[in-house]
C-alpha cells in the first residue's frame, strides 16, 4: 500500500481538512500532491479506481486555520499541483565534506532545472519586433520588442526589454539583467517594458547612474503562460523566457561569464533561477526573495497568483541556492518584510490570504547561516545583507559594494554584510 497525503481547502467553511488515501496500483509510481479543492481528494480517489487501484480513504483530521480570530483563506490553483515525490535537498556530505562533495551533489539537480529550462525554450519561437532608443540627461535607452510564439500560448507573448547604458562614467565589463516585483505591474504583469525600476529612485536607475549598465527584463507574466506553470514553477519559465531573450539582444562577449542576474521578490527568485541555467551568469544578487518555503506553501496565497513563488522540486529555498555556488551571491532582506523573522501574524484580505505566525529565526537567518557555511568555508563571496526596508526595497548601494570587486581588473575580496 503506498500513502498519499491530501491537504483539502473546503471554500464553505474554510475548513482545512488533511486526507490520508492509501491505494495500491501494482506498478504506479507514487505521487505527492497537494490540490487545493474541496472534492479534490474524492475525484483523485476515483480516478485511481478507475486506474484498477485498491483505495482506502481516512480523514486525518479537520481544523479551522483562523489569523488573530480571523479565518484564514487559501486560493486554490485552477489545475492539480503536483509534487515530486523525493523533493530536492543537501545531502550531509554537501554540507559537512569537501566542497568537491558540494559540486558533486549539485550535478544532478543543476542538469534537471537545466533540462526544464531548455524544453521550456523549445516550445518558443522569438523574433524581433521593434526597436526604439533615446536619450537622457545620463543614459542611452535601448528598448526592444520580441514576440514569443507557442501552441502553448492563447496569443503570441509581446515581451519587451529596456537597456539603459550610462553616457558618462560608465565602467567596462559585465551587464546586469535585472528583475522586479509584482509591485511592478499590480500584481499580473503582461510581458511589456519594466517600469518601476527605471523611474526616479528606482533601482535599476540608480544602478545606471553608479554607471553599471543594465537590461530590465519582464517577470510576474502568469495567465499568459498559465499552461506552462501546469509542469514548470514560474521563476522557473519567467527565468527561461529571459536568458532566451537576452542571449539574442546580447550577444557573448571574449570574457565566458558576463551576465549579473539581480531580482527584487518574486523577480529575485527569477535570478536566482536564471544564474543557475544560464552559463554565462557570474553573480546573483537577490531582495526578498529567501523565506521558509514550506511554511509559504501552506499559508501563504496571493489571490490572482497562487504559489507562483513555488519551486515544487525543492524542500527549501536552501538547495535551491546552493545550486548557485561558487559564484558571488548576495542575498538581501528587509527588516521590514513580513516574510522575514521578527514579524507575528498577519490578517487576511481580499487579495491576501493572511498568516497564522511569523517566520522563525531558524526558518531564516539559520537558513542564511547554512549557505554562508557553503561559501565561505573556500573563501567565495556571500552576502546576507539585513536592510532597514521592506519586501521590495532593494538596497542599491549595498549591491554595487558587493559587486564592484567583480570589475576587470579589481582583486579587491568582498566582506560579508549583516
Amino acid at each position: 500500500m503506498i500513502p498519499l497525503l491530501l491537504q483539502d481547502v473546503h471554500r464553505r467553511d474554510d475548513k482545512y481538512c488533511t486526507y490520508v488515501i492509501l491505494w495500491d496500483c501494482g506498478s504506479m509510481s507514487m505521487l505527492r500532491v497537494r490540490w487545493f479543492q474541496s472534492m479534490s481528494a474524492v475525484v483523485f480517489a476515483a480516478a485511481l479506481s478507475l486506474a484498477g487501484c485498491s483505495i482506502h480513504k481516512q480523514v486525518v483530521s479537520s481544523t479551522d486555520i483562523q489569523v488573530k480570530g480571523q479565518q484564514q483563506v487559501l486560493w486554490k490553483p485552477d489545475y492539480a499541483y503536483v509534487y515530486s515525490p523525493e523533493q530536492i535537498d543537501l545531502s550531509s556530505q554537501a554540507i559537512f565534506g569537501a566542497a568537491g562533495d558540494l559540486l558533486q551533489w549539485q550535478q544532478k539537480p543543476r542538469r534537471r532545472l537545466r533540462l526544464q529550462a531548455a524544453e521550456i525554450q523549445r516550445h518558443f519561437r522569438v523574433r524581433l519586433a521593434s526597436r526604439k532608443s533615446f536619450r537622457n540627461d545620463f543614459a542611452t535607452v535601448n528598448n526592444d520588442t520580441y514576440i514569443l510564439e507557442s501552441a502553448k500560448l492563447p496569443l503570441p507573448l509581446t515581451y519587451s526589454i529596456s537597456r539603459w547604458t550610462p553616457l558618462r562614467n560608465g565602467l567596462s565589463g559585465p551587464v546586469i539583467v535585472a528583475f522586479d516585483g509584482h509591485g511592478d505591474c499590480g500584481g499580473e504583469c503582461t510581458g511589456k517594458v519594466p517600469e518601476r525600476m527605471f523611474q526616479r529612485n528606482g533601482f535599476g536607475r540608480q544602478l545606471v547612474q553608479r554607471g553599471w549598465s543594465v537590461i530590465g527584463v519582464p517577470t510576474a507574466i502568469h495567465k499568459p503562460l498559465s499552461k506552462f506553470h501546469v509542469t514548470f514553477d514560474y521563476p522557473l519559465i519567467w527565468a527561461a523566457l529571459a536568458t532566451l531573450v537576452v542571449h539574442q539582444a546580447t550577444p557573448p562577449s571574449s570574457t565566458p561569464r558576463d551576465l549579473i542576474y539581480l531580482g527584487n521578490a518574486i523577480g529575485g527568485l527569477t535570478a536566482a533561477a536564471a544564474s543557475i541555467i544560464d552559463p554565462r551568469s557570474m553573480a546573483t544578487v537577490t531582495n526578498g526573495a529567501f523565506f521558509p518555503l514550506e511554511f509559504t506553501r501552506h499559508h501563504y496565497r496571493i489571490k490572482d497568483h497562487t504559489l507562483c513563488h513555488d519551486m515544487r522540486d525543492f524542500a527549501s529555498y536552501v538547495p535551491f541556492y546552493a545550486l548557485l555556488y561558487p559564484l558571488p551571491l548576495m542575498i538581501q532582506v528587509g527588516e521590514e518584510d513580513g516574510l522575514w523573522m521578527g514579524h507575528g501574524p498577519v490578517k487576511s484580505s481580499d487579495w491576501f490570504s493572511g498568516l497564522p505566525r511569523g517566520a522563525t529565526s531558524d526558518e531564516t537567518v539559520g537558513a542564511a547561516l547554512l549557505l554562508e557555511r557553503l561559501w565561505t568555508r573556500t573563501g567565495q563571496d556571500f552576502s546576507l545583507a539585513v536592510h532597514p526596508g521592506g519586501h521590495e526595497d532593494l538596497d542599491v548601494s549595498r549591491a554595487d559594494q558587493f559587486l564592484r570587486p567583480l570589475l576587470p581588473g579589481n582583486s579587491k575580496r568582498h566582506t560579508l554584510s549583516r
